[in-house]
């Protein structure tokens, strides 16, 4: 039995408490005393038991100096602003300028000597002079801290800004709005759609749109400025300009033949009486893009850069009717005004006028409408006198629809190179940018 008994030591290679019959005993001095129980091993669920118990009495340990730490900063706070507060209320009883003869009492009753009855006055004398000093520095700091605040709010763009700004200038720079009360009444119309956050005002978030829109900020900018994070405002943007071109979309609208006729500036009615609409394209800069089909898509011959392509028409009175939507740099002008949808929108006896790439007379035929454009001299040395005098009655008027551009392009976004990031919202910008241009003046009298 004892060789069977080593026999499994020698195998194992340690005894334990499972090697032997019975149990232990504690006492040292009694023959059954096994000096090397368990020697130092455990199991393993009794090893992890253990380094977790470790682990969570430094834990409990480690939260409790923190929070001693934190009450040893509240007393030494408390204690602080007691020592303040007591000195406050010394200071508070030397007030009274009233003559110290008059409040002090008798001298009999005091009981000083005649040198401490002398320096009372001076004394009392030095404390009032100290005390409407330090009044003075107070009424400074105080008026100091104010200024500083009113600085501070106008160098903001918050509420503030919105509250006070009512500045022709600054709101035309910044919002691209004709005044403060144009812009008023956007941002009332639109403050319920837009996306909330917890540290950015509603308001705030439009402004920070148009500011996006009309200076061509970057976002880590606008972030700066409006004291938030640069994911904070690409996110607000992304969510913001879908909710507000589709509150704006009604000021770009096809106007009736009737008003049209009936708001007719002067200068169209002697040659361009049933005039119904102006159209030109317009092509917006974008980045290049990695895609080699997009890429040839956007490639335009004539700007020799990738570009997106608008057709925009305005009736003579100078105001945005229609607005297609953004094609490839690639596309002719007569694909464009086929496949938006705008010859849908033509009436009989309506008439056209457009620029010498519109090859559209064909279409608008169809339609009982005229097409009015420059002369062409393609297949002859020069043009005859009456083409040339109507291509300048015809460019004479056409001149307005470029005005009309170059509103659409105060928007610094528009007329900058988009990136790619913004590619998807280019429709949203550009309605965004007719709506505004329509709250402007009137472009022709």
């Amino acid at each position: 039995m004892c060789c069977i008994w080593l026999h499994k030591i020698n195998a194992t290679g340690k005894s334990s408490m499972y090697h032997f019959i019975g149990k232990p005993n504690d006492i040292s001095n009694d023959p059954d005393f096994v000096p090397n129980l368990l020697m130092g091993y455990m199991e393993n669920g009794e090893l992890e038991r253990s380094v977790k118990k470790k682990k969570r009495h430094l834990r409990t340990k480690q939260r409790a100096e923190t929070k001693n730490k934190v009450e040893e900063e509240r007393e030494r706070t408390r204690t602080d602003q007691l020592q303040g507060a007591e000195i406050l209320l010394e200071l508070s009883m030397s007030i009274p300028a009233a003559p110290c003869e008059e409040t002090s009492p008798p001298i009999e009753e005091i009981n000083v000597d005649g040198d401490d009855q002398q320096k009372e006055p001076d004394r009392c004398d030095e404390l009032q002079k100290e005390n409407k000093m330090l009044y003075k520095e107070l009424e400074r700091l105080q008026e100091e801290n104010r200024e500083l605040k009113l600085k501070l709010q106008q160098a903001q763009f918050n509420e503030q800004f919105i509250v006070t700004g009512n500045s022709e200038f600054e709101t035309n720079f910044f919002t691209g709005f004709p005044n403060f009360g144009v812009f008023s009444w956007p941002l009332a119309l639109c403050a319920p759609v837009l996306p909330t956050s917890k540290v950015s005002s509603q308001p705030c978030i439009f402004l920070m749109i148009l500011m996006k829109l009309r200076l061509g900020l970057l976002n880590q900018d606008l972030a700066f400025r409006f004291n938030v994070s640069t994911s904070l405002v690409s996110k607000l943007i992304n969510d913001g300009l879908p909710e507000i071109a589709q509150k704006l979309c009604f000021l770009v609208r096809w106007p009736e033949k009737d008003d049209v006729i009936r708001t007719l500036p002067s200068v169209f009615k002697p040659s361009y009486s049933k005039c119904r609409v102006i159209i030109d394209c317009t092509e917006i800069f974008c980045e290049r893009a990695r895609n080699l089909t997009m890429r040839a898509h956007t490639w335009s011959n004539y700007k020799h850069h990738n570009t997106l392509k608008i057709l925009v028409g305005i009736n003579p009175a100078g105001g945005v009717s229609f607005i297609s939507k953004a094609f490839g740099g690639r596309v002719s002008d007569k694909m464009i005004t086929q496949m938006s949808g705008f010859l849908d929108l033509i009436e009989y006896d309506d008439q056209v006028l457009a620029d010498r790439g519109f090859l559209i007379e064909e279409e608008l035929a169809i339609r009982g409408a005229r097409l009015a454009i420059p002369s062409f001299t393609r297949g002859k040395k020069q043009l005859t006198m009456k083409e040339v005098e109507m291509s300048r009655r015809l460019a004479r008027v056409r001149i307005h629809i470029e005005r009309m551009m170059e509103r659409l392009k105060n928007l610094k976004r528009i007329a900058n190179i988009v990136p790619l990031s913004l590619v998807p919202h280019i429709d949203n910008m550009v309605m965004i940018a007719a709506a505004i241009t329509n709250l402007h003046p009137r472009l022709v009298r």
